[in-house]
This record gives structure tokens, sequence and C-alpha cells, in this order.
């Protein structure tokens, strides 16, 4: 640190405090959201297409959500310019939770990759929107920690599902 420099030295704990903790909850939880949605379809998929079948049509279901994940990724900023963030990533989260739903009751590939779609909508704004809630819920102090928390949380989604049962459960 450079003696006479603003820069101060930001502990975990004050990130981890009530005060900031509801608002690091919400943007590790959007970020993980994403990050394990497309892990845990990826190792599922083998059994879907054992299940309902639609074995030509598996590379969609990576391909839509990542084409929604991609378009409102880069809407993102527009969307919260225009209407702030809390509005857009609660109609994201809604969009993703209905993608979630439509494919969990899917009963042919068709409809499961309306519901991928859907989830990469949802799933790539609630990225895209909790790194921008970041700057907007956080003094710029602390924005290198919940930085730092939101990649941790990346890491922990990529390590923490098994075929066969959740690490974190």
């Amino acid at each position: 640190m450079v003696e006479g420099s603003d820069a101060e030295r930001v502990g975990w704990s004050e990130i981890l405090n009530g005060t900031h903790a509801s608002a690091l909850l919400l943007v590790s939880l959007g970020v993980w959201l994403h990050a394990a949605d497309s892990l845990i379809v990826a190792t599922m998929l083998p059994s879907i297409v054992r299940d309902i079948g639609g074995e030509a049509l598996v590379a969609w279901t990576v391909a839509l959500y990542e084409i929604g994940s991609v378009v409102t990724g880069t809407a993102g900023a527009l969307l919260a310019l225009r209407f702030g963030v809390r509005a857009p990533m609660a109609a994201t989260a809604l969009i993703f939770t209905a993608g979630c739903l439509i494919s969990a009751v899917a009963e042919a590939m068709p409809i499961l990759l309306i519901g991928r779609l859907l989830q990469g909508i949802g799933g790539g704004g609630l990225m895209a929107l909790s790194f921008i809630a970041v700057s907007v819920l956080f003094p710029q102090r602390l924005i290198a920690r919940v930085m730092g928390a939101i990649a941790t949380m990346w890491g922990v989604s990529a390590f923490s599902w098994s075929p066969d049962r959740w690490f974190l459960c």
C-alpha cells in the first residue's frame, strides 16, 4: 500500500456483515445460477435423452441457452440504464424460473429446448445484472472483495456438482 494514498485495507468481515451480506448474496446467487445451470444440464443430458429422446437436438440445448444468455447479457447494461437494476433482475429471475419449470416437466426435446432458451435468457440477464449491481449496491472500496466473492462462487459452482449428488447439500 502506498503511503499517503486513499487506498485502505478492506477485510472480508466488512462485506459479510449485515449491511452488505444480503446484497452480496443476491449478486453471488445471480452468477451462481448461471454458472451452475450449464454444468448441471450438461451432466444430465444423457439421462434426459434416454428419458425423452431427441438425440438429434441435443446440441441445441447448449446453443439456445448460450444464444439467450448472450442476448440478455449484452442487453443487461441497457436494461439497467432504462429501468434500474431491480426490475430487470426480477424479470430475468422469473424468466429463468419459468425456463427451469418448463425444462423440468418437458416430455419431448422441443419443449425442453423452449425451456433452455428461457433459462439462457434469464441466466444471462441475472449474471450481467449481478455484475452491474455490484457498482450500484457496494461502495467503491468494497468492489474488489465483492468481485473476489463472485469469482469464488463461480468456482464453487464448477466444482460442487456431481451427477449423483450436490456436494454442498
